[in-house]
């Protein structure tokens, strides 16, 4: 397209541009406009004249005033009738009242579609009053309002035709004036030897003028870009589709990287141009014009936003990974199915709230509740009903207390409550709106009610675990006395027999005795087991899991048969009966095969090396007793004659035997396939009387087949335990900040300790991850190719935990729906 077309058509433009303006603007005339007020006119004087007549009263006074009223609308309709007759133009007319049409002249009910605000130039709606009333509406149907000339079937008014006229003549006028004045020939201000020479660089090239216009383009820009020289002279630079405002990069200072980089929107898509200005002066120094030079920097760009999206999405997941990683911290510390606080989160926060309570010489509450005859809950109705309960009335309770309150699911059915800064009535009183509305929860026609017992530090309690020996004499009391009511350890009478004490099947049969009370042993610090366990975490991942569910499963077991304090003690006996492990070689603890006899026989001290820690860290002769009986045979062992059995076994070692021989089988091990639950049970019942207390077989039995059973096998939650995720997440987080700062060194020392992680939780994708950081982080030249597979492996490491993550996340939801 030559320059005098291209102006020619931005004349034409321009011209019809103004015309529409002044249409729009009301300053060309439209005779459209004349006849719409014409017909409003019209319209209003026959709606005057039927108003008339819808005032009119009759002068006869016999008449009835349905006459009456006929007779007015039949005046009204003589009206409209004349006026249709008298004007061709209208095409039909209708008196609309309330009742509906009551007067139609012509094809009005085809012509009229009903809409009560309608008024256009065709359809023309006039009210008609009755004094004050609203008496009825007059609706006129015109013929189409046209100005103007038909011209091949398409009826165009005359201002429209005025404005094409004017708009064609302006462009053919334009197009004779500037083709005489540019002439036939492309004038270029360039050379043709410089022209040669400047096709030959390489990077892209326009000349422009004092007024920013462009005068020549080499060919090397032509071929970046995909516009021909001839398409863009004469045109200014700053009208070429830039992604930025060119005056704006122009006037920029150069210094700056971001101010030399410009994209041009082309046919061929965005391209990108670092690029460089340079004045052309004469000989007397004047300025002349403008040399801009372009370099394609296309691909490079394309590399950097792929880098800056890669670092906003490794940001991202970095974010996700910490909120999620928060999410589970606060699961590990929450019952599955209440979310109170589990009994191992419950005492670390309870010793520290004692310590801080000692401190301050302040005031530290517990309430101990208990469900009433939970148990006809789960036999009467089954145990969903018996979760939906306990699921009901947890949130119940966690919706009343305070937000520095701590509420824990003790038991089965069996809450503890922690008050802070609470004297011994006001925790009643708590205990009281505790127990009220737990009495008006309904679950079809079921009612619950709970005891409750209550004490405080006030009272004398030297331990945590005194604290809560209180408040659970308490409860019993409550038990004792008729149920669903409130006790306090100061209602307590002194002369309460507490032997042997049984309160229900669903309470502890065995209250310990007074005498317990006035034990010398040392308190057991929750926080020197969360340690101890913590040691064994590093050392040994899938033990330490093994121990927590040991620990959970004995604490069940042993619900119904030992004090609160005894519950204590096994629960930290439990987590800690295979501490000893510590001690074991990595070559022993770790062999993929079966180990030989003398290796047996090192693993085998574990329980007395275990003994042997635990009585270093605290003075606590019933855990240690449970530990080192732990394994005992309940029958004898021929090989060791000297070997507690029966009886003589301490009750607590005879629980966690048991336990662990059940985890043990039902768990994945390099020394045994997997049993099913029901493989183990048969297994414990062939053992039993031999290795295991029959007695505690047959309750475990019962007790493990009436909860729910839980999937275990899945890969999800074998290869990622809620605390190797943690773990992970962590490590995950420093491999990602040593990227982003580039400190290469560091990022190898976290792959080899994610490597580590992985090799101890037999994790082999994220072993493979760990491998490939390590090697690439490790290589001296790290140019573009290797930080593009470390970046690649850090996304891949993020995209596992977060996917580890959300699916622990998903499992505990569904375990709570």
């Amino acid at each position: 397209m030559t320059m005098a077309i291209k102006l020619s058509f931005n004349m034409m433009f321009l011209v019809l541009g103004v015309l529409l303006t002044a249409q729009m603007l009301g300053l060309l005339p439209d005779g459209s406009k004349e006849r719409l007020k014409t017909r409003l006119a019209l319209s209003e004087s026959v709606a005057v004249q039927c108003s008339v007549l819808a005032n009119q009263r009759e002068t006869n006074k016999g008449m009835t005033r349905n006459a009456s009223s006929k007779k007015r609308i039949d005046n009204v309709k003589s009206v409209i009738d004349s006026f249709v007759s008298r004007h061709p133009e209208v095409l039909s007319a209708g008196l609309r009242m309330e009742a509906g049409l009551r007067i139609i002249i012509g094809p009005h009910l085809d012509a009229w579609s009903f809409d009560p605000s309608r008024k256009s130039a065709d359809h023309i709606s006039v009210p008609i009053m009755q004094g004050d009333l609203d008496w009825g509406t007059l609706e006129i149907c015109f013929a189409p309002l046209k100005t103007g000339i038909s011209i091949w079937g398409f009826y165009l008014s005359q201002v429209l035709l005025a404005i094409i006229s004017m708009t064609a003549a302006a462009g053919v006028g334009s197009i004779f004036y500037f083709s005489r004045v540019f002439g036939d020939s492309n004038v270029s201000a360039v050379p043709s030897r410089v022209r040669s020479a400047l096709d030959t660089l390489s990077d892209g090239l326009l000349v422009l003028d004092n007024d920013q216009k462009i005068v020549f383009a080499n060919r090397a820009f032509e071929e970046a870009t995909g516009l021909k020289e001839l398409e863009i002279l004469c045109t200014p630079v700053s009208d070429l589709s830039w992604k930025k405002d060119w005056n704006e990069v122009a006037q920029s200072d150069l210094d700056e990287q971001d101010a030399r980089k410009v994209v041009l929107m082309t046919e061929i898509g965005e391209v990108d141009f670092s690029i460089g200005l340079s004045d052309v002066a004469n000989d007397q120094g004047e300025k002349q014009g403008t040399i801009v030079s372009f370099n394609d920097v296309t691909i490079l760009e394309k590399r950097r936003e792929e880098l800056l999206y890669t670092m906003r999405s490794l940001q991202n997941s970095r974010d996700m990974i910490k909120e999620q990683n928060e999410q589970l911290k606060i699961l590990a510390t929450r019952d599955p199915l209440t979310n109170c606080w589990n009994r191992r989160s419950f005492f670390d926060e309870f010793n520290l709230l004692w310590q801080e309570t000692e401190k301050e010489n302040g005031c530290l509450s517990a309430v101990m509740l208990d469900l009433d005859h939970f148990k006809t809950v789960n036999d009467n109705h089954g145990h969903a009903m018996g979760d939906d309960v306990l699921r009901t009335v947890s949130r119940e309770i966690l919706d009343m207390v305070r937000s520095v309150d701590i509420v824990c699911r003790y038991g089965g059915e069996e809450f503890c409550i922690l008050l802070p800064e609470t004297t011994l009535e006001q925790a009643k009183n708590f205990a009281e709106m505790f127990r009220k509305r737990i009495e008006s929860l309904s679950f079809n026609h079921l009612k619950i009610t709970a005891s409750q017992g209550a004490s405080s530090s006030v009272l004398g309690a030297k331990e945590p675990e005194e604290l809560l020996e209180q408040a659970d004499k308490a409860l019993y009391l409550a038990k004792k006395t008729g149920r669903n009511r409130v006790v306090s350890a100061d209602e307590m009478p002194a002369n309460l027999d507490f032997k042997e004490a049984t309160v229900s099947s669903q309470t502890r049969k065995t209250i310990r005795d007074e005498s317990c009370e006035e034990s010398t042993q040392d308190r057991i610090p929750f926080q020197v087991v969360s340690s101890l366990l913590s040691v064994l975490n590093h050392r040994d991942p899938k033990t330490a899991a093994h121990s927590m569910r040991v620990a959970d499963l004995s604490f069940c077991l042993a619900q119904g048969l030992m004090s609160t304090t005894e519950l204590y003690e096994l629960e930290v006996a439990a987590l800690l009966h295979d501490i000893g492990k510590i001690a074991v070689p990595d070559a022993i603890l770790l062999k993929p095969g079966r180990l030989t006899e003398k290796e047996l026989a090192t693993l085998r001290r574990h329980s007395r090396i275990g003994s042997e820690l635990i009585k270093a860290a605290f003075n606590s002769q019933s855990v240690v007793d449970t530990v080192r009986y732990t394994g005992c045979r309940y029958g004898g062992d021929e090989k060791f004659p000297g070997m507690l059995k029966g009886s003589e076994i301490p009750l607590s070692s005879r629980i966690v035997t048991i336990c662990d021989a059940y985890d043990s089988m039902v768990s994945s091990s390099v020394y045994r396939k997997q049993m099913s639950r029901e493989e183990a049970f048969s297994e414990l019942f062939r053992c039993a009387s031999g290795q295991f207390d029959p007695a505690l077989v047959d309750r475990f039995v019962r007790l493990v087949r009436a909860r729910p059973e839980v999937d275990e096998t899945g890969s999800s939650k074998e290869d990622f335990s809620r605390e190797f995720a943690l773990q992970v997440a962590q490590i995950s987080e420093e491999i990602t900040k040593s990227f982003g700062e580039q400190d290469f060194e560091l990022l190898q020392a976290n792959a080899r300790k994610l490597e580590m992680a992985a090799e101890k939780n037999s994790n082999s994708r994220l072993k493979t991850i760990a491998s490939k950081l390590k090697e690439h982080s490790a290589l001296d030249d790290k140019n573009e190719v290797e930080i593009s597979k470390i970046m690649n492996n850090v996304v891949e490491l993020l995209e596992l935990c977060q996917t580890a993550q959300s699916g622990l996340l998903q499992i505990h939801d569904e375990t709570l729906i």
